[in-house]
């Protein structure tokens, strides 16, 4: 061979090997929060599930060998399946966790993003099989995810994210049957996830921070519903810089804390404005949440929105309640009772009883009995936080229920001490409550195991922790056929405070 050929094979035999290992150095997978997927994470956090998709796809092809995209990619199944709750679209979407965290396993990699993605997709799928009663496989996947968060807590102890999601498991881990913490090895308190989101909101003040929206939605809901800070979380929601009107997710955050809360004028605020059009998922339960607040207040314009979110919404939630809602508006608006008995037959044939509100409206359907117009208009008046006028209607109408006896004398006492108690007169509510468990003592209904919770939280407020104590224990005693386990959590996560207060 001619020297001059053979230094031409050598130099391009160099070249080629330098090009080549260029490119296998490139390959080598990584973990990046560039600009682009943080903007696909604000995409899918927003709705905007399509741009999301999109700006995915872009980083594929640009920037393959970024694994932070997977994180995203789960991001996005969550949205979606959290909002449509469709059993096809579950099981497409499915395999992409397992393939996903194989990656990750595969991978290599050994930083403090490796465990935290995955456990960040393993907590979102046990999220959403809760929703679709896969029970047995979310508890596992949380404890998968625990175990990660923990491991890496303690390898990476300056990476404070791994706190995002270990707070909400340690804050509700509490409230698990003691057999259940020692059998899955979870351990935590209110306490301790408390101050876990806590030691990450200072992030949020910085308004490049990735997780801003939710370490503020993961502290709001520790407070509002495990340490009975109800009035912290709503000052904390609304001073944050979730903007409802460019964020359906944020919308429906804040709406549903205002709902809960007994503002319902500010709920209906929220909804009003939030954003809809082409760029973002539909999310028709908003429709629902605005119908069933329209009813609170009593405006007929409710079953309208009620309507739209049964002939659109291909999910299992929340269709026996709305038909059930539906019913409801027959006898507020036009004591129309035939079309009641419609509606509740309606409640029967359609959707699924997995949570509360749909088992107690099926209940009600299934006992086929008619409400009384009056109690009714003063519990959705109530529910709405319009508690001067229930009140009116319930005094106005107290001649038909005091001691005539049965269920309507039982709900009506419960009705008034409720709205009692929420406008802060609680000599007369504590009243009213105490006559309730007695009059309910032998009833499956909901109302005794109610006011036993009520009457503790408070003697909690006035500081009588001995009585609140003996009623949080009453609430646990008692086993209505109606929101037992939302009672019994409650009163537990009293008990559990009371106790550290000595």
């Amino acid at each position: 061979m001619k020297l001059p050929v053979l230094n031409i094979m050598v130099k391009t035999g160099s070249f080629l090997f330098i090009v080549f290992s260029s490119i296998a150095l490139q390959a080598k997978p990584y973990i990046e929060y560039t600009p682009l997927i943080k903007q696909a994470y604000q995409s899918a956090i927003a709705l905007k599930i399509d741009e999301a998709e999109d700006l995915i796809s872009q980083i594929r092809q640009k920037d393959p060998d970024n694994l932070a995209r997977l994180h995203i990619e789960n991001y996005i199944d969550f949205f979606v399946l959290f909002v449509r709750e469709d059993d096809q679209v579950f099981k497409t979407r499915e395999a992409s966790k397992s393939a996903r965290i194989a990656q990750l396993q595969a991978s290599g990699l050994e930083n403090e993003y490796t465990r935290f993605i995955q456990a960040e997709i393993l907590l979102q799928w046990a999220l959403i099989r809760l929703k679709f009663d896969q029970k047995l496989k979310a508890g596992s996947e949380i404890y998968e995810a625990y175990k990660l968060l923990e491991e890496n807590l303690k390898k990476y102890p300056t990476f404070q994210e791994s706190k995002k999601s270990l707070s909400i498991i340690h804050s509700l881990a509490e409230s698990l049957p003691s057999w259940v913490r020692k059998v899955v090895g979870i351990r935590g308190s209110i306490r301790l996830g408390e101050a876990e989101i806590r030691s990450l909101y200072e992030k949020t003040k910085n308004p490049s921070y990735m997780y801003a929206h939710e370490v503020i939605a993961i502290n709001a809901y520790i407070w509002y519903y495990q340490a009975n800070k109800k009035k912290d979380a709503i000052r904390l929601i609304e001073r944050s810089n979730l903007d409802h009107k460019q964020n359906p997710m944020a919308a429906f955050l804040k709406a549903s804390f205002y709902l809960r809360d007994g503002d319902n004028e500010s709920c209906l605020r929220i909804l009003n404005e939030c954003p809809k059009g082409k760029s973002y998922m539909p999310f028709y339960y908003l429709d629902y949440m605005k119908g069933r607040s329209l009813l609170y207040k009593l405006d007929p314009e409710a079953p309208a929105y009620i309507k739209n979110f049964i002939q659109h919404f291909g999910g299992k939630h929340y269709i026996k309640e709305a038909y059930q809602k539906l019913a409801w508006s027959k006898i507020v608006f036009s004591n129309d009772f035939v079309s009641y008995k419609r509606e509740m037959g309606n409640c029967l044939k359609y959707g699924q009883s997995l949570v509360d509100e749909d088992q107690q409206a099926e209940k009600e359907a299934r006992e086929n009995k008619i409400p009384d117009p009056v109690l009714l208009k003063a519990r959705l008046l109530y529910d709405g936080g319009y508690y001067g006028q229930a009140q009116n209607i319930l005094i106005k109408g107290g001649y038909s229920f005091l001691g005539k006896g049965g269920e309507n004398e039982l709900e009506y006492t419960y009705r008034l001490g409720r709205t009692l108690q929420a406008l802060r007169n609680y000599p007369d509510a504590l009243n009213y409550l105490s006559k309730t468990i007695k009059l309910g003592s032998g009833s499956t209904k909901y109302y005794a195991c109610s006011a036993a919770l009520q009457m503790g939280l408070i003697y909690e407020e006035i500081k009588d922790y001995a009585q609140a104590k003996k009623y949080y224990n009453l609430c646990v005693k008692l086993h209505p056929s109606e929101y037992q386990n939302s009672l019994h959590q409650k009163a537990k996560s009293g008990l559990l405070r009371l106790s550290k207060k000595g």
